[in-house]
């Protein structure tokens, strides 16, 4: 299980992937809970889908296990712009290092009972990622069940604000705070969970991230352009 770093800078070396990850989408969020209109293509893409998206693709050969999408909070978000409501306690976020978290999911075939080592093991690559690009906390709009996650997993949770409806179903605004606490405990339940005989995920597996980037690299937060330099008449 290798997980794959893609956005603007690479995506070239990822194209079937890309549409491998858009078209599993679409199965889920248009098939399964109806959240989006179906496409002729069969793709699920949004207006958030820009060159500003980082993809975290986990691998298993050719196949898809999970996968999700990072934001930087200073581009437009889809917590920003349809469910800044949730945010009453805490507004929404507008820095660079606090990423929005959306279109997390694990392919059907990978589903396992509960949280599961998969699911697990995919949480500590994501929060790996984030180490090392000095995000500080992920998150945005989530369906309550993610709760449940981040409670076995004891990462810390803000909730910004209250618990409602979207299409039907419960949904509220959090953050997790980035953390290499946060990613060894994600490790160490996906060890736990990998030794129950239902588990597809390979016990060697769940010891370490696995985190792969492939072609040119871009950082999540852009490099603060240097201040010209101002030349000084002596007087």
């Amino acid at each position: 299980m290798e997980t794959h770093v893609i956005n603007s800078a690479n995506q070239s070396e990822y194209i079937e992937i890309l549409e491998k990850l858009f078209s599993i989408r679409h199965d889920i969020y248009v098939g399964e809970k109806n959240w989006r209109e179906e496409r002729a293509d069969g793709l699920e893409i949004d207006q958030y889908d820009t060159d500003h998206a980082t993809y975290l693709v986990s691998m298993n050969g050719d196949e898809i296990i999970a996968g999700s999408r990072l934001i930087p909070f200073t581009q437009p978000t889809m917590l920003g712009e349809h469910f800044s409501e949730f945010c009453g306690r805490i507004p929404v976020p507008t820095e660079a290092c606090i990423a929005e978290w959306t279109r997390g999911f694990v392919a059907p075939k990978y589903r396992e009972k509960g949280v599961g080592a998969i699911k697990s093991r995919f949480c500590a690559d994501v929060m790996e990622y984030c180490i090392r690009e000095n995000i500080t906390f992920i998150g945005g709009i989530q369906e309550i069940y993610w709760r449940r996650m981040w409670n076995e997993l004891r990462w810390q949770v803000i909730v910004h604000g209250k618990i409602d409806r979207v299409s039907g179903r419960r949904c509220f605004a959090a953050f997790n705070r980035v953390s290499r606490n946060a990613r060894d405990k994600a490790l160490r339940y996906a060890r736990k969970a990998a030794k129950h005989p239902e588990s597809l995920l390979a016990l060697e597996e769940a010891k370490s991230t696995g985190l792969v980037h492939i072609g040119p690299y871009r950082p999540f937060i852009p490099a603060t352009p240097a201040m010209p330099a101002v030349a000084v008449q002596a007087a």
